[in-house]
């Protein structure tokens, strides 16, 4: 979030959720403001965001559209001198570890002595989605540390942030495509390749699997909403090579029927199944086909 110097105070507004598939539509208004940072915490069946903002008029309309659409939403509000917004963001970020292999930092942190055996994955943590932090996020990262990546081919739709397409990388892919609908999107992506030192291997663009065409790879990563998932289907057929693995996650636990069932009349078969919270990640292949 940028200061002006004309506006020493931030507000941080809390905003806590009691349904959790508001949020990602939250995160799409929040990530439109001007002049905006933003964190999660979780306690219980509770998912909280910290916004941090200069301009709350721009927002508040934005609280009072969500107050609609969740009654039981509650919101909280005070004032930070800047530099103690700037103290708390930065002190709020630290290195998580996911799974076995994974640590998620920071620029500003360094790895314990006791997490320096992990892939060290640096994000600058700007925007909502895509830090790690996300069970979606988490669940793909766990599902990614069952797999051998050295030497494959790797495609991440929906990149976001970047997080999966460099822990691809960190786990030895030869060649990743990093893609996302969204500009802004993949330029952070770009900005996180370039922190981790990754350009020779990660590619960002713009676009979906048709930026895929000529392209085949032996692993699909996307962490995307359920209709984008069940619509990504036959393109997911045609680019997945025969013995290729297709991770997915973002599916709210209530939608996960309905994914199965597009799955069941696919190429596709679902191989594991894995749970966090309010959110489901699948793990597919292709259907073998049998002797005739």
């Amino acid at each position: 979030m940028r200061h002006s110097a004309s506006n020493p105070s931030v507000w941080e507004v809390v905003i806590e959720f009691h349904r959790p598939e508001m949020e990602e539509w939250f995160v799409e208004r929040v990530t439109a403001l001007q002049n905006v940072g933003m964190y999660w915490t979780v306690r219980g069946p509770v998912l909280s965001a910290h916004v941090f903002t200069d301009a709350p008029p721009e927002a508040r309309s934005l609280w009072e559209e969500l107050a609609r659409w969740d009654p039981e939403v509650q919101v909280r509000q005070r004032i930070l001198k800047y530099r103690d917004w700037q103290r708390q963001w930065q002190r709020r970020w630290r290195p998580l570890r996911v799974g076995h292999r994974w640590l998620v930092r920071p620029p500003w942190r360094e790895a314990r002595p006791q997490d320096r055996d992990r892939l060290p994955i640096l994000i600058e943590p700007r925007r909502a989605f895509g830090t790690g932090l996300h069970e979606t996020t988490q669940l793909m990262l766990r599902w990614m540390e069952t797999l051998a990546f050295e030497g494959r081919t790797v495609a991440d739709v929906g990149t976001g942030t970047g997080v999966l397409s460099i822990a691809a990388a960190r786990a030895g892919a030869q060649k990743v495509y990093a893609l996302d609908i969204d500009v802004e999107a993949v330029e952070e992506a770009q900005s996180n390749v370039r922190l981790n030192g990754l350009t020779d291997r990660i590619e960002c663009l713009v676009g979906s699997f048709e930026k895929l065409a000529d392209e085949s790879v032996d692993i699909l990563l996307a962490n995307l909403e359920l209709e984008p998932l069940i619509e990504a289907i036959p393109a997911a057929a045609r680019v997945l090579r025969p013995e290729g693995v297709w991770l997915v996650s973002g599916i709210f636990r209530d939608h996960g029927p309905v994914f199965q069932a597009a799955v069941r009349s696919s190429p596709f078969r679902i191989t594991g199944r894995r749970r966090r919270g309010e959110w489901m990640s699948y793990r597919l292949t292709t259907k073998r086909k049998g002797p005739r």
